[in-house]
């Protein structure tokens, strides 16, 4: 699916109270839009979308994925078995696809057309975009198969403690609970049962400049070399880093 394959176009929390949480990021240093439905955070490429749990928690619940066609990509799983059922409309109207878990173990993906070229919104905190999210699975190596089918051949790279998929956009780490610990020795959170989206890091320009921007908000950020961390009474359920980019 090379010429076809979809990229990471963003990430849904999903948060108990959407305007409490929109007040938390924005005292994160995230320029935060407000819709009827949904909190918005736009990037130069991708966006973070809040909306309201069903269930009363806090989680980092789906992805979004973008194509060209996504009808076409749809397509393309169909025949291997794994497509999804009809689209119907986002929030935006526009036609969206849910695809099965067995298209992409653990990312939970809704598939749309690229939206387009919007300019990012400037954010006090210096964050470019996401640079990565983490998988939770029980066995990565097994999914491997499926992220080559969705984002192309040779997409996802095993190593010792995890899988990489590269999969245009940020980076994905399929890791087990061990290999977790071992790329977020910094972060504290009560990791979900696997499949789960377990964790994702904002890259950033200046990682001194976002953790004094971040204490003189009142937050607590840890160093650990390019990694800044928040404690998890910080983002209560929301395994979220800033890398240096």
């Amino acid at each position: 699916m090379a010429q076809t394959a979809p990229r990471l176009d963003g990430l849904i929390l999903a948060v108990a109270d959407r305007a409490a949480a929109a007040a938390l990021f924005a005292r994160l240093g995230f320029t935060v839009t407000e819709h009827p439905d949904f909190g918005e955070i736009l990037f130069a490429e991708g966006r973070l979308l809040l909306v309201t749990a069903a269930d009363g928690g806090n989680r980092l619940a789906a992805v979004d994925l973008a194509a060209a066609d996504p009808a076409l990509v749809a397509a393309a799983l169909a025949v291997a078995g794994v497509g999804p059922g009809p689209a119907r409309p986002g929030p935006d109207g526009a036609p969206r696809f849910e695809l099965p878990a067995e298209a992409a173990p653990g990312l939970f993906a809704r598939l749309s057309a690229r939206r387009g070229a919007a300019p990012g919104a400037a954010h006090a905190n210096g964050v470019t975009g996401l640079a990565s999210l983490t998988v939770l699975l029980e066995r990565p190596e097994e999914a491997m198969p499926a992220y080559d089918r969705l984002f192309g051949a040779f997409a996802a790279t095993p190593t010792d403690d995890m899988v990489t998929v590269h999969g245009g956009g940020p980076l994905l780490f399929l890791v087990n609970e061990d290999g977790f610990d071992h790329l977020h020795a910094n972060l504290t959170v009560r990791l979900p049962k696997p499949p789960a989206l377990a964790a994702a890091a904002f890259a950033v320009p200046d990682l001194e400049a976002v953790a004094a921007l971040l204490r003189a908000a009142g937050f607590t950020p840890r160093r650990a070399g390019p990694t800044l961390s928040l404690a998890d009474g910080d983002l209560p359920g929301l395994g979220l880093e800033f890398v240096q980019a």
